[in-house]
């Protein structure tokens, strides 16, 4: 019998041992997953340019309202407004915009509703996006 080149290297394999395994090869998928880490966004914020809690107190301020909108639709987010930042995580990477605005206790705007420019979120990064509530913002 004559000497197979699979006998030459070594592999002491009978002939056409390997084509199922070629054949399984050929067939399988070598797709690979990737999952794209999410980004953050800290909002930020301050009422009569300052971050002082009682500013939120007397101007009857409890709650600070965030609407984010991207390619996927909008999602709503809800902080205390005496913490003065936020963090939202689990973002997609994308463009976003959105829209801020104070609340009180019972959910009634305290404030107008202050437009958040286009803003990126990048995959394993944090953003920022400050916001200021003047005196001519409050109801």
């Amino acid at each position: 019998m004559p000497e197979s080149t699979i006998e030459r290297m070594g592999w002491f394999v009978r002939r056409g041992a390997l084509a199922p395994l070629l054949f399984a090869a050929a067939c399988s998928s070598n797709t690979a997953t990737y999952v794209v880490p999410a980004g953050a966004v800290i909002v930020d914020w301050t009422v009569f340019e300052a971050q002082i809690p009682s500013d939120c107190t007397t101007s009857g301020a409890t709650t600070l309202h965030v609407t984010l909108t991207n390619s996927g639709g909008s999602a709503e987010y809800v902080q205390e407004c005496t913490a003065f930042a936020t963090t939202i995580d689990g973002l997609v990477p994308d463009t976003y915009a959105g829209a801020v605005q104070l609340l009180d206790a019972l959910g009634a705007p305290r404030t107008t509703s202050v437009v958040l420019q286009p803003f990126g979120v990048f995959a394993g990064e944090t953003s920022t996006v400050a916001v200021d509530f003047p005196a001519d913002s409050f109801r």
